[in-house]
């Protein structure tokens, strides 16, 4: 040190000789202070040969930059008369030193932590608003609002770490450090490269940067969390619907018998007189049926097995709707079955169409065929009938089936593709009523009886009227076949020279009601008003009905991956854990803080600021020596250094002149010739060598971080609680482990049966090994740990209330973590919609067990032990009471063992439950009440055998 302070005084010396002004120097650093008297020094540059021989003419001087004329100005000027002064008002404290809690800087800081959790939530509702959503409906992706609220929460969080950072380094100055220290904390907070490199120094500084730096990553990973995948629309949609809902009387043709026609030959003659009834007796078909002409567009759609235009309105795209709609409904079946042969002798002649039309019915081997019946007593019906053989080399059972059917009103679902409506998938209708087409015998103009289904029938007959009839005249089976669609439509397999069918009734009805379809269709579209007057009460033939469908089709949507949002989410609450904490102390410190240059250098007591006051802000300085020209060079006559910051103790006000004196070495510097050693390592004043535990301790102890820090402490201690909670009652299922995994064994109520961890735990041990023999159950599982809990929890409502909350949280969510897992990885159940369902259920169990186990400490053991009954040996009456009596004495004595356990004993986890086993706890069981000995009194036995008498 005393040769640094005689080289500044050299160079002064030699400076106050030479009076003639250099022109030009070398290299000027500049390292001014202000003395008392506001005389500005100027510390010359070495003496190098350059410097020496280097001289310019006077008249060059105004070329020269201003700081080199200002200097020359300086050097030339005789002392102690000054060349620059500062302004005369800022040598006065422009403010006091005044801790607060509102300051400009960390609120802000604090604004900006929220802000960046706001773009969270904001990025959240996006998700969830977007996910199912179609494309089209947003003119703009999600992943550019997700763009936007990440680069506003990264934003804010470098702007608060940058606070952070700025407030942590001026609270450990003010607190005092070693310039090493401040140096690595500085250049850890600054720049993610300084934090890197710092390596084991790195301290909250270094790892706020870290993390401010890699929230950047949440960015991708939000713009994963939305995707767009193609997927089947379902909109509701209001349609236009036109159909008549049922086929009004009398209106679709008429029907002549073939004796009024005088044709003297029958109609459908394979049939007449052949066609078995519901009742078995032989139903004549000797009936002509006719169209109207609107039935004839019915045909032509029916045959072609078209769509029906115009009769939905207002579907775009494709839609489903449901429809009412003419309809048959069954009225009754009745099946038959005979034994057949197809080898037995029979001649082609035998089997063919007679005048009668009467074939015998042991050579049928497959029939369809529909007749109008219009004799009934008030409706027309029609009669179906429906054979066909199942033979194992042409011998086997003929099945037949005789129906009635009478028109109806019917619902429908259809498929409408823009404005044809498609009936390929029309299933059977959802009957709503039978029509109340009464039979009418008016003639219609040229002859013929007016009829509500002839023209359906003369329709429907045209594809259906079908038969196949075996004969054997030549020592083979042949086959006599009427309309060989249906044979080749419901021919199997063959067994020798014949087939076998299937059952053709089941599509004869659907048939049958697509075309009443077709026709109320017809009905709806053509405006004939004689209709109206045919129609039941309330209906008309021409509707125009609004009904709800829904639009269907393909579109693609956004779809929404939370797990990405989580891990963005975490990314972003990570680096707020670790910048939050920077701001702590920050209303210690009087001022606003900041890195500027002029800040620091006062606070380092720079001399070229010696003239301001110690407790300007960065803003402050630049506006009272902002004109002052500076130049970096050369080293000048004096160092800049820390001083150790006088030691003080107890709590002091801040406005105090004594605080004033104490906290002032702390933003003050001297001349390093000045300056005291730094502390040795042995030194008691010297930082502690283990920072990060300091740091934890000084939050743990300081009540103002007490209630944030809990639930981080509160979390370690209680998972140990609840892991001792769990142990006894820790089981695994094997098969789950097999490959591939296997099913579990299960009990008589379909439980998953698995094996205890601990095979000598009393809890499932036999009873005659003096265990309770619970079965090894996830129930079991759930229900001891309760027992365990509740335990823990009865304890723990001794801690201050503002600490016991959190203590009982934190328990309770270890336990659902451990309950879900175990749900998911020895009991399959991978849906988290299950998973969550059966969580509700656990937690409204724990919260009866709590109530009743509560209720048992209060008003007794038989009411506790009532409890234990009803929630652990789940109400069962073969349970031992004896099993009973040990729960509740083992209940009582571990509460008894930790009430006289200290709130320090339970934090640390030096907990350790009794055996339910234990000889204590089975003399508890020895001891006989008192009251046992007492008799009843007259006054309790006519109460008991009043309440008796009361429930008879």
């Amino acid at each position: 040190m005393a040769e640094v302070a005689g080289a500044r005084s050299d160079a002064h010396e030699q400076r106050s000789q030479n009076q003639a002004p250099t022109s030009e120097r070398d290299a000027i650093n500049i390292d001014t202070a202000v003395n008392g008297k506001n005389e500005l020094h100027s510390i010359a540059a070495d003496d190098s040969p350059l410097s020496q021989a280097s001289t310019v003419a006077t008249e060059q001087r105004d070329s020269k930059h201003p700081f080199e004329t200002i200097m020359s100005e300086c050097d030339g000027r005789a002392q102690p008369e000054p060349c620059w002064a500062l302004p005369p008002h800022y040598t006065s404290a422009p403010r006091p030193w005044r801790t607060t809690l509102m300051r400009a800087g960390p609120v802000s800081g604090f604004l900006a932590m929220f802000v960046a959790i706001g773009s969270i939530a904001v990025s959240l509702g996006i998700l969830v608003a977007s996910d199912g959503a179609a494309v089209s409906g947003w003119s703009a992706s999600p992943s550019i609002y997700l763009a936007t609220c990440t680069a506003i929460a990264n934003l804010a969080m470098r702007y608060a770490c940058i606070q952070g950072v700025v407030i942590a380094w001026w609270v450990r100055a003010r607190k005092g450090s070693t310039l090493a220290r401040l140096h690595y904390d500085w250049r850890s907070g600054a720049t993610l490269g300084g934090a890197l490199a710092a390596g084991r120094r790195t301290g909250l500084l270094g790892l706020a940067t870290i993390f401010s730096t890699l929230a950047l990553i949440d960015g991708p990973l939000l713009q994963r969390s939305s995707s767009v995948v193609p997927s089947t629309l379902h909109e509701p949609v209001s349609l236009q619907v036109s159909m008549a809902q049922e086929i009004a009387r009398g209106s679709t043709g008429f029907w002549i018998a073939s004796e009024e026609m005088d044709y003297g030959t029958h109609v459908n003659t394979p049939f007449n007189k052949t066609m078995p009834g519901v009742d078995g007796t032989k139903v004549s078909n000797d009936i002509w049926t006719f169209t109207e002409d609107f039935m004839d567009e019915v045909a032509t759609l029916y045959y072609s097995n078209a769509p029906l235009p115009g009769l939905v309105h207002g579907c775009v795209d494709k839609c489903l709707v449901t429809i009412r709609a003419p309809a048959v409904a069954v009225v009754e079946c009745t099946p038959y079955s005979i034994s057949v042969d197809y080898h037995e002798a029979m001649s082609l002649l035998a089997v063919q169409r007679d005048s009668t039309g009467a074939g015998p019915l042991n050579q049928q081997a497959f029939v369809t065929a529909a007749a109008l019946d219009p004799t009934g007593q008030s409706h027309e019906t029609i009669n179906l009938l429906a054979g066909y053989s199942t033979t194992t080399d042409c011998a086997g059972t003929y099945h037949y089936t005789a129906c009635t059917l009478q028109s109806a009103i019917g619902e429908y679902n259809i498929t409408v593709a823009g404005n044809l409506s498609s009936i390929e998938t029309l299933g059977t209708p959802r009957i709503v009523a039978l029509a109340n087409d009464t039979r009418t015998n008016g003639i219609v103009e040229g002859g013929g009886h007016a009829s509500t289904l002839a023209g359906v029938m003369a329709i429907y007959s045209e594809p259906w009227q079908s038969q196949v009839t075996a004969y054997n005249d030549r020592g083979r089976v042949s086959w006599q076949t009427y309309n060989q669609q249906r044979l080749f439509q419901y021919e199997g397999d063959y067994s020798g020279d014949c087939p076998s069918f299937v059952d053709p009734l089941g599509d004869m009805i659907a048939s049958l009601n697509k075309l009443m379809v077709y026709t109320g269709a017809a009905m709806a579209r053509n405006d004939f008003a004689w209709l109206d007057a045919r129609m039941d009460p309330g209906i008309a033939a021409q509707t125009n009905t609004t009904v709800e469908g829904t639009t269907v089709g393909d579109q693609n949507v956004f779809r929404t991956d939370y797990w990405w949002f989580l891990a963005a989410a975490l990314v972003e609450i990570t680096c707020i854990c670790f910048v939050a904490p920077t701001y702590w102390g920050y209303w210690r410190l009087g001022r606003s803080m900041s890195f500027s240059p002029l800040e620091i250098a006062k606070a380092f007591e720079a001399p070229l600021l010696a003239g301001c006051h110690s407790n300007s802000t960065g803003r402050d300085l630049a506006r009272a020596v902002g004109d002052m020209p500076v130049k970096y060079g050369s080293e000048g006559s004096d160092e800049l250094a820390f001083v150790s910051p006088k030691p003080f103790r107890g709590r002091q006000d801040p406005s105090s002149p004594m605080f004033e004196k104490q906290i002032s070495p702390v933003l003050t510097t001297t001349p390093f010739r000045q300056q005291q050693p730094a502390p040795t390592e042995h030194s008691s004043d010297r930082p502690p060598s283990a920072p990060i535990q300091n740091f934890a301790s000084s939050i743990r102890s300081n009540k103002a971080l007490r209630n944030t820090t809990e639930p981080y402490i509160a979390y370690g201690s209680t998972e140990d609680l609840y892991l001792l909670c769990s142990a006894p009652a820790a089981y695994t299922i094997p098969s789950r482990n097999a490959s591939p995994p296997e099913p579990a064994p299960t009990t008589s109520d379909g439980e998953d049966l698995g094996v205890p961890d601990n095979a000598d735990s009393i809890w499932f041990r036999p009873k005659a090994q003096g265990g309770l023999e619970l079965d090894v159950t996830f129930h079991t599982w759930a229900q001891i740990v309760f027992l365990h809990m509740y335990l823990l929890t009865v304890r723990l409502r001794t801690f201050p209330a503002e600490h016991a909350k959190i203590w009982h949280q934190q328990l309770l969510d270890h336990f659902f973590y451990a309950a879900e897992d175990r749900m998911a990885t020895w009991h399959n159940i991978s849906a988290r919609s299950v998973r969550n369902k059966y969580l509700k259920d656990l937690w409204q169990q724990w919260r009866g067990v709590i109530l009743s186990y509560d209720e048992g400490l209060v008003k007794g053991d038989a009411v506790l032990a009532g409890a234990v009954w009803r929630n652990l040996f789940k109400a069962r009456v073969e349970t031992d009471v004896r099993d009973l009596g040990l729960v509740v004495a083992w209940l009582r004595k571990e509460l008894k063992t930790l009430e006289g356990m200290s709130d320090e004993a339970l934090a640390e986890v030096r907990v350790r439950f009794g055996d339910l086993g234990a000889p204590e706890v089975a003399r508890a069981l020895e001891r006989k009440s008192g009251k046992m000995e007492k008799p009843f009194t007259q006054e309790e036995l006519a109460e008991g055998s009043g309440k008796q008498g009361g429930k008879a």
